[in-house]
């Protein structure tokens, strides 16, 4: 009988063991389990922000689309303008109309400057028209097309 209830002592012990074990593994699992819902919710909150950055992105890239070939038409004009004005100056002082070539010639050289800056604003109108995320991600280029390398 006295190790029948050695027996019995250590299986008692042994059970507590278990369940202290058992304990210490649900409060873990548990753990996880929090962990795991907080890491969810946090995914979820990152895709909602994502989304409405991507919508907010395309609707600036359509205003960008919708508005960029009004102005190229308006630059196209004033360059074009401008272009008939430094000409026909040009055209003028070559044929001696004039006697105010001194006074018009920083004018004229101020023109085609002008002139020459609306060009780039064009071409960078136009590059812009072509790849819209440089202007959103400022610096993005367009990579290149099969055969382009």
């Amino acid at each position: 009988i006295k190790k029948f209830n050695n027996i019995l002592s250590n299986i008692e012990k042994f059970t507590n063991s278990a369940a202290a074990i058992s304990d210490t593994i649900q409060n873990t699992l548990d753990d996880i389990n929090r962990s795991l819902v907080l890491a969810a919710d946090s995914v979820d909150e990152a895709g909602d922000s994502f989304s409405k950055m991507s919508k907010d992105l395309t609707k600036s890239a359509n205003i960008i689309n919708k508005s960029l070939p009004k102005i190229m038409k308006r630059v196209d004009r004033l360059t074009v303008q401008l272009n008939s004005i430094t000409n026909s100056i040009d055209l003028a002082l070559k044929r001696g109309d004039f006697n105010f070539e001194k006074l018009i010639k920083p004018i004229k050289i101020d023109i085609d400057e002008l002139s020459y800056k609306y060009r780039e604003l064009a071409q960078d109108l136009e590059n812009i028209t072509m790849n819209p995320s440089k202007a959103i991600f400022s610096g993005a280029t367009v990579p290149p097309g099969p055969g382009e390398r």
